[in-house]
This record gives structure tokens, sequence and C-alpha cells, in this order.
């Protein structure tokens, strides 16, 4: 293996720290300044280097994410995420532990609603929490909702950013459409009054 192709992996060893997207976007541009600015011969990127991309990293991970009350919302009631979060929304979809996050914040959101109840419960004397129900109901119904959602649920397809495009797209000429008969042109021809 070659000393540029191991300097490359060092780099996106340390640049998976940065969201998938960022990546996308910019992780050759900032592979080659890395190989830059590091000492020639070089064939993995020093340690202090690599504890800065991995702390800018996690940065530019907790600015993309969410705020806590649109992130549950979003997780526990499947409710969209406003536009300035598409991009944090389409790395969660696509990341490969999608169904494992799903199920795990349903399932803490269960255990929280059932806590909440046996807490109801203690106070009136009510029977509203049985243990075997809260065991079935932590296991056995967010393995369903993310089988049920796999099933139904379609990824949407990614939508590549281009930032050299702007806000508008390429200019595509239209066609022009062939020339009509003016009106009543037909009647004349064949002798119909």
């Amino acid at each position: 293996m070659s000393a540029p192709d191991r300097f490359a992996r060092s780099a996106a060893l340390w640049l998976r720290a940065y969201p998938r997207r960022w990546r996308t976007a910019r992780a050759s541009e900032l592979t080659e300044v890395l190989r830059d600015l590091a000492a020639p011969g070089a064939e993995r990127v020093d340690a202090r280097t690599a504890l800065s991309l991995v702390r800018s990293g996690w940065a530019t991970r907790r600015r993309s994410h969410p705020p806590l009350g649109a992130y549950l919302r979003y997780r526990l009631l499947d409710r969209p995420l406003p536009p300035r979060w598409e991009g944090w929304q389409r790395d969660d979809v696509h990341g490969r532990l999608f169904p494992v996050r799903f199920a795990l914040t349903r399932t803490v959101g269960i255990a929280v609603l059932l806590g909440l109840l046996s807490l109801v419960e203690r106070g009136t004397g009510w029977d509203l929490v049985d243990p075997r129900v809260t065991v079935l109901y932590l296991v056995g119904f967010p393995i369903a909702l993310t089988l049920l959602k796999a099933i139904t649920h379609r990824r949407p397809v990614p939508v590549p950013e281009r930032d050299d495009l702007g806000p508008f797209l390429p200019y595509v000429p239209l066609t022009p459409e062939p020339p009509r008969a003016p009106r009543g042109s037909r009647r004349r021809r064949t002798g119909r009054a």
C-alpha cells in the first residue's frame, strides 16, 4: 500500500467524527489540505490533528442536531422535523442502525410513560400497570413498531446537495410549440358558413 493511500485512510478514519452529509461534501478537500500540512512522507494523521478533527466533528454534529423538543416529537410521535434539520434527518434515516435507534427511543418513551402511570397508581391505589404487561410493552411494542415501519415506510430517495447552483436550477430553454392554424380557418376552406 502506498503512502498517499495510507494517509487518505488515516484521514478518513478521523473524519468519521463529522456527519455523513458533511463528509460527502468536504472530505476529499479536507484530506488534501491535511496532506499538504503534514510532514513530508507522512503516512498517518498526527495525534494532535486527529484529536482536533474528532473534537471539531463532534461539535459539528452537536450544532447540526435538532433541539430536544423537536427530536422527541420526531422520534416518539413520528412528526416531521422543520426544514432546517432536513440534513440531519436524512443522515438518521439512511444510517445503518436506524431501526435500532427507532426501537430504543420508543422503548424509553414507553418506559417513561409506564413509570408515570405506576406513580399515579401508587397514589390512588388503582391497579393500572401489571409488571407482566409492562415487560410485554417494553419488549414487544417497539419491535412491532419497527417491523411495521420497515414494511410500510419507504426511505426517501436522497437528493444530492449541490452548492454550485445556488437557489436556482440551470437554465433550460423552452421548446417552441408548432404554430396553430387561426380559428375559423377550417370552416372557410371547406366552404361551410
